[in-house]
């Protein structure tokens, strides 16, 4: 029932004001003390089924790795909830310690850094949620849909569609709630396991439950089967849990409270306590507050979404401390917004708001009164946490203010009358919960605990699911019987060096930016990669692009030239959000893999032999963004490990960013292992030999900006170091001990400003890997637009920045690079895309204020629309010319992807361009000058075919060249492991070394290799002949 008093000013006399039976008889047409409908209606506590629901809200048995139990953060001692701003989920290892207690142990394990610990969002009270009919959740990610109650559905978002309603039992909203924190990595599911998908994890609990006899019997009084004989397993259904749960929670209705009391004739009012009522239910164009316009009914709630300028708190579950509420569900609605919650028993349920900013009721109506933008006193620059939360509230207020859907308190709003709203509130308590002995009963103070060890060891649980077993030896090594003959040598009798043939060959599809909420122009602008591999065997490399409107294009290349364009088709597999298309083979077995990242709207995930027979692993203990990844043998055993980059995503635990391979098909989180993420350390100056640390975006302290990661072999050990190229001054070098990784990294060298792309390679040909990225350079737009990086490797993980004297500091706004041998005289040389702020023409927005503010944002960087890209001849000596336009590289461009490969196998060196917004460019490579060439194809053994990791050296009578093969990131993109080597005139080889890596490394020589040609080689464990 909505309430919405609507009257004038002559209904509202002195003396009808000051009187209490006034009030009542003005209500009672309301019906206000009647007991409100539920969506479900309980059992009775004492009834077998809630029993069982209350023994299951208090074990820790419903969490994967026994750490917490619904109670932890809903218990009726504390109003049904915790009484913390922020939760503590499973980062403390007791599901019986709650509330401050929780708190304080988190602090004791982690001093220093336990908020990003917390969960962002404040747990909502658990008392009168069945009185809750139309959604649950702060962000209503459980909503009825539909029609009328007869044909009405309901739906699951939020990440969780696999969870709908058409796979499970689903009778109340509270039923399809309760499936949804068992999956919730920070809140139960735990940051141990990264195997197994929702729908797993809930057999995984159920196993759990029929391992134990005691479940068994409490399972069959509240389900009795038609057969005794019937095993526990059939009995225990994760819809019989569910259900339990629900019944449980709809017996949690407090609604006895002096209010409804008082409109009975049971008890009084004070004087203060009617006057706040009166405000309240008045409206604010007859003199009051208008505050029963949202908290309607006899639930006090609407159920509606609004966004009141709720000032940050923590993290913020999309970063930086915010948090879009109902629009990360449902975009294009109001960012900010989050459903009103319901008043009854307000006064037990403190801190309050969706992050529990406000800390008593007096605070929380303030923070109801409409106001102007808020204006913060100077703050401290250097604090990592105020600078960004101070720009994160500028940015809810204003949108607050622009909100049509809802009118604040208004601001002539007094001291007194903010007192007497709270003295009204604290009417709607029910005296039950200031009560233990009346508490008691809903209460299980002997909670079922399963020994962890009768379903899990060692971290592995087991499941219905078949997990794959796959015998290395059994794998079939490919023949390559249908590889495409390599052209060989050409005249090099054409006078222009690189020409755009994309439509022209083939490739031809439309990249649409799409959606762009309040903040995320920055995480939308990011977006755009390409990955070049051979997809089936033929030895020519296809393309792989996402277009943003949840599709997988593949193009595959043709003996002549043109590409076979194919809309995938991956059936059962969620591509909402995806992004990044990145191919590799990662489960080791000849057949070409795709990592896609995704921007915040489902989880990162692997699809295992995408092409012929797709199977998804996704990775569901990450939380947020995806942007980016790479991949690797980090342990030296023979499978390819994975590392992550989540720019904009805040720094927590519950983004693991290593990936450890645990066997065919199995990944599981090793980021208890890495250090920690960078805060942003600003520029850096060395005139006196001192690091100054002058940036003011310690604003972006909290954040992870991790662009580009890449695994490489920095010291020559033979083991793979992690290097992380990232923005707003992050960029991190990890070294490798082979027991954990360290942050070595030394800012006085290594201090980039806003990293974006990489390219790892030995630019010097002194046999060691170098480090070029990509950034952005201004003379105008900032004094930290300072440009690119080159740091020259000096052994021993030390570098030294040479960019001054390198030629390479200014590409624009740079994005993905690549390091190739575009001429073929011997000397790898950089390429990398360009653009910024480029107004799209494919964009939406969730509203016009939005759509005005970002497009000035674009506009504010004129200087680097209509861009091209940058190519960086090598000179020798670490000296380098840019010559993109003298090469034929004049069209404009809003690159963000690069793939650089040998298109044809002619032997040079071609580049595709992902665009931030319409067709790629495909860039052919002439070779006008003619120089000779080499390509090497190195297959492995199964498990890292590819043969990551492995060293190769081309000895000539001018020198040594070195290449690793590696999986290189470019920036959200990728190319082939082919490596190729440019002779410049030379007629022949001397040798060729390949160092093949752990645990199967042996060297092979190989003399008198053919020039002009590619070569596939395999390891020689796989009695296979050079081909």
């Amino acid at each position: 029932m909505l309430i919405l008093i609507v009257g004038s000013a002559s209904v509202f006399s002195a003396q009808d004001s000051a009187s209490s039976q006034w009030l009542k008889d003005w209500l009672k047409p309301y019906q206000l003390s009647a007991r409100p409908a539920a969506d479900l209606e309980g059992d009775g506590i004492d009834s077998e089924l809630s029993q069982l629901g209350k023994k299951l809200f208090f074990s820790p048995d419903l969490s994967l790795d026994g750490r917490v139990a619904c109670s932890t953060c809903h218990h009726p001692e504390q109003g049904g909830a915790d009484s913390l701003a922020l939760p503590v989920g499973v980062s403390v290892n007791d599901p019986f310690l709650t509330g401050q207690k929780r708190l304080d142990q988190l602090l004791k394990q982690n001093p220093d850094d336990y908020e990003r610990h917390l969960i962002p969002r404040n747990s909502p009270t658990v008392f009168n949620t069945s009185l809750y009919r139309k959604n649950l959740f702060w962000d209503g990610r459980v909503q009825y849909v539909g029609g009328g109650t007869s044909t009405r559905g309901i739906k699951v978002g939020g990440g969780y569609s696999e969870l709908s309603p058409t796979r499970y039992q689903t009778d109340s909203l509270l039923q399809a709630q309760a499936r949804l924190p068992m999956v919730s990595p920070f809140e139960m599911k735990g940051l141990n396991d990264g195997s197994h998908n929702n729908i797993e994890i809930h057999h995984l609990i159920v196993d759990r439950l029929a391992s134990n006899k005691e479940w068994c019997t409490q399972f069959r009084l509240a389900f009795p089967p038609a057969d005794e004989k019937v095993p526990c397993k059939e009995v225990i259904r994760i819809d019989a849990v569910t259900q339990a749960l629900a019944v449980y929670q709809a017996e949690l209705v407090f609604i006895d409270n002096r209010f409804f009391g008082f409109l009975n004739d049971k008890n009084t009012l004070s004087k203060s306590e009617v006057a706040g009522a009166r405000l309240f239910f008045t409206s604010i164009s007859d003199g009051g507050g208008g505050c029963s316009g949202c908290h309607s009914g006899q639930h006090f709630s609407d159920e509606a979404f609004y966004n009141l300028g709720v000032k940050p708190l923590g993290a913020g579950v999309n970063g930086r401390g915010l948090d879009y509420g109902r629009s990360n569900i449902e975009p294009g609605r109001p960012a900010f917004s989050f459903r009103t919650p319901s008043l009854l028993n307000i006064s037990r349920t403190a801190p309050y708001f969706h992050n529990g900013s406000a800390t008593t009721l007096a605070e929380a109506i303030r923070t109801h009164i409409r106001k102007k933008p808020h204006k913060t006193e100077t703050v401290d620059k250097q604090n990592k946490n105020v600078v960004y939360l101070k720009r994160s509230f500028e940015t809810i207020q204003k949108e607050a203010l622009q909100s049509p859907f809802q009118e604040l308190l208004p601001a002539t709003l007094t001291d007194q009358q903010i007192m007497q709203l709270s003295d009204f509130l604290e009417t709607l308590t029910d005296p039950c919960l200031l009560d233990a002995s009346c508490l008691k009963v809903f209460i299980d103070d002997q909670p079922i605990v399963t020994p962890l060890t009768k379903t899990m060891t060692s971290g592995k649980q087991s499941s219905d699911k078949q997990e794959p077993s796959v015998n290395k030896a059994e794998i079939l090594i490919p023949s390559f019987e249908k590889c495409a003959a390599p052209l060989g040598e050409k005249p090099g009798q054409n006078t222009q060096w690189f020409r755009e043939v994309g439509v022209e060959k083939g490739i031809h599809h439309i990249r649409k930016v799409g959606l762009i909420k309040p903040g995320w122009i920055m995480d939308v602008i990011n977006w755009g990669g390409v990955s070049s591999a051979d997809l089936n065997q033929d030895c020519l490399d296809d393309l792989v692009f996402t277009d943003n409107d949840n599709r997988v294009w593949v193009y595959f290349q043709q003996s002549d030239g043109q590409f076979d364009q194919q809309h995938l088709s991956l059936k059962n597999i969620e591509l909402e959000g995806a992004i990044t298309p990145l191919v590799a083979d990662l489960d080791g077995d000849y057949r070409p893999d795709l990592f896609l990242g995704n921007d915040g709207r489902f989880y990162p995930q692997i699809i295992y032999d995408f092409i012929d027979a797709p199977e998804a692993f996704v990775f569901s203990a990450v939380s947020g963004p995806a942007l980016n990844a790479s991949f690797g043998d980090l342990d030296q055993d023979g499978d390819l490990d994975t590392v992550m980059a989540f720019w904009r995503t805040y720094k927590s635990v519950r983004q693991p960013q290593i990936w450890s391979n645990s066997g065919y098909r199995k990944m599981e989180p090793a980021s208890s292992k890495l250090p920690e993420l960078r805060d942003s350390y600003g520029p850096v100056t060395l005139n006196d030999g001192l690091i100054h640390q002058k940036h003011e975006a310690p604003v972006f302290g909290g954040d992870d900006f991790t662009f580009t990661p890449n695994f490489a072999d920095i010291n020559q050990d033979g083991v793979s170091d992690i290097l992380m190229t990232a923005d707003f001054f992050t960029t991190q070098l990890w070294k490798n001990t082979g027991s954990q990784l360290q942050d070595v990294t030394d800012i006085r060298e290594i201090h980039g400003s806003f990293g974006m792309g990489a390219a790892i390679a030995d630019f010097d040909n002194d046999g060691d890997l170098d480090w070029f990225e990509s950034s952005i350079f201004s003379l105008s737009q900032s004094s930290s637009y300072t440009g690119n990086r080159l740091y020259q490797n000096q052994g021993q993980y030390q570098f030294k920045n040479i960019t001054n004297d390198s030629g390479l500091r200014d590409g624009g706004w740079g994005w993905g690079s690549c390091a190739a041998d575009f001429n073929n005289d011997g000397l790898l040389d950089i390429f990398h895309a360009t653009g910024y702020g480029n107004v799209p023409k494919t964009a939406t927005y969730s509203s016009q204020s939005y759509k005005t503010l970002a497009t000035q944002v674009l506009n504010n960087h004129s200087e680097f629309q209509q861009s091209r890209a940058r190519l960086f001849i090598n000179l020798g000596n670490m000296k380098f010319s840019e010559q993109a336009v003298e090469a034929g590289l004049s069209q404009v461009i809003d690159g963000r992807g690069v793939s650089c490969f040998d298109y044809q196998q002619d032997g040079d060196i071609d580049v595709v361009v992902s665009n931030w917004e319409g067709s790629p460019n495909l860039f052919e490579n002439a070779n006008p000058k003619g120089n000779h060439w080499l390509s090497i194809r190195l297959i492995g053994p199964p498990g890292n075919t590819e043969a990551l990791g492995a060293k190769i050296r081309l000895y000539t009578q001018n020198g040594a060249q070195f290449r690793e093969v590696r999986f290189e990131n470019n920036y959200v993109s990728t190319h082939s492991r082919q490596q190729h080597f440019g002779l410049s005139k030379l007629e022949k080889i001397e040798r060729l070394e390949i160092d093949w890596p752990e645990p199967f490394s042996v060297r092979t020589v190989l003399e008198d290799l053919q020039i002009n040609q590619r070569h596939l080689v395999f390891h020689p464990a796989l009695n296979q002949s050079l081909q």
